[in-house]
Order: structure tokens, then C-alpha cells, then sequence
């Protein structure tokens, strides 16, 4: 049989040939940070293992729509013996509040493998992987105009990672809304405990919240 196209195996996947979608198993989930080991073959039109015909070079990238746009991807590699392995670090957790904090939203993410030269093997995508956040690190406070953007670097405890936008100015008088998430060190919402807060500014004649405020889980 002649090498058709390119399989992936995430961790938790086993090959099956024959069966559709060649595979069985299920996506082990992943942690914010954590490398993971992705698997690919060249297979025929049954999920056979074929050896691709010439050299052939392999592309991996996350999916524009369902990636994660913060992931720590390897360079191209070529097949030997039909095969190679990536390692791929995911940053932004799958599971995080929506616009607003209306509500929880969980997701996954999903690589693209093509191919770079070589066999015109037709391209696929993986299965989606959920990610966990890690253990709470800090907070990150959002003033209005700022949006939270899991993932996005840096990584310390300053005020330019994970987030984007611009704060709105505000007049003198006038009243800020500040939002305050409890976060990884990847700036992923993290609510697995409740965190007791005191609120302070840098303006000596403002009017602050009266005593301590609390994050729930």
C-alpha cells in the first residue's frame, strides 16, 4: 500500500489499524507548563504504518481556531523509518472563564501536522487535550479596558502578562472597577480555594472598599 497520510498519537492514544480513526484511547490531560511527547507516523488510506516514499519533513503547529496561541512548539523534523516525535508545551489552560466572567468554559486543544517537504501526505489534526491550570501563584488585577489573555508572557508579577488592552482612564472623582483573578504563574484562573483580600492604591485621598473582600472558589 502506498503512504497516504499522517497520524497523530497523543499521550493516552494507542495505534489500531484498520479501525476508524486508526486509534484507540483517550487524551490524557495535560498541566499548564508540562511537556508531553506527540507521536506521528505515515500511514495508507487504512491507518497502516507506510513509510513515506521520499524524505519527508513534518510541520506542527496548534490550530488557529482551537490552539493554544502561546504554546511552545518545536521546529520541523524529519520522518525516519516513517516516524517522529515532537515535544509540545502547552501555556494557556482549557479551562477559564468567558468574556465578562459569565460563566466556566472548558475546551481543548488541537494540533495541526502537514507536511513541510517530501510525500504529499494529506495533513490532520489531533485530538484535543485539556489542560489544568497549576496551583494558585498570584493575583492579577484588571482595570476597565484590560482583558485577561491566559498564556501570554511574561511571566512575572508585573502588569503587562496576560492581559491586553489599555487601561480606560478614569476622571478625578470618578469611579475604577478593578477585577481580580487568582492566577498560575502562567496566568491562568485558578479557583480551587478561597483567598481573602485587602485592597490599597497609591492615591492617599481615595475612597477604598471598606474591610476585606474574599474570592471564592
Amino acid at each position: 500500500s502506498s503512504p497516504t497520510r499522517i497520524q497523530f498519537l497523543l499521550p493516552g492514544e494507542t495505534h489500531l489499524p484498520g479501525s476508524v480513526p486508526g486509534k484507540t484511547g483517550t487524551v490524557n490531560v495535560s498541566t499548564a507548563g508540562a511537556s508531553f511527547r506527540v507521536a506521528i507516523w505515515s500511514t495508507d488510506i487504512h491507518w497502516n504504518r507506510t513509510p513515506p516514499i521520499n524524505t519527508t519533513v513534518i510541520r506542527l503547529s496548534t490550530s488557529p481556531v482551537t490552539g493554544d496561541p502561546y504554546a511552545v512548539m518545536p521546529g520541523d523534523q524529519q520522518m525516519v523509518g516513517g516516524t517522529t516525535d515532537f515535544t509540545v508545551t502547552y501555556l494557556r489552560a482549557t479551562r477559564n472563564r468567558s468574556v465578562g466572567n459569565a460563566t466556566m468554559m472548558y475546551s481543548s486543544h488541537v494540533l495541526v501536522a502537514s507536511v513541510a517537504s517530501g510525500d504529499a501526505l494529506v495533513s490532520t489534526v489531533s485530538a484535543g487535550m485539556r489542560v489544568n491550570p497549576l496551583p494558585v501563584s498570584k493575583l492579577q488585577v484588571l482595570m476597565d479596558g484590560e482583558t485577561a489573555d491566559p498564556g501570554f508572557g511574561p511571566y512575572d508579577t508585573g502588569n503587562t502578562g496576560g492581559r491586553v488592552g489599555t487601561p480606560t482612564s478614569a476622571n478625578a472623582g470618578g469611579i475604577a472597577t478593578a477585577t481580580v483573578r487568582t492566577v498560575d504563574m502562567y496566568w491562568n484562573l485558578n479557583i480551587s480555594s478561597a483567598v481573602t483580600l485587602d485592597s490599597d492604591t497609591s492615591d492617599p485621598n481615595d475612597t477604598e472598599p471598606a474591610g476585606t473582600l474574599q474570592i471564592l472558589p
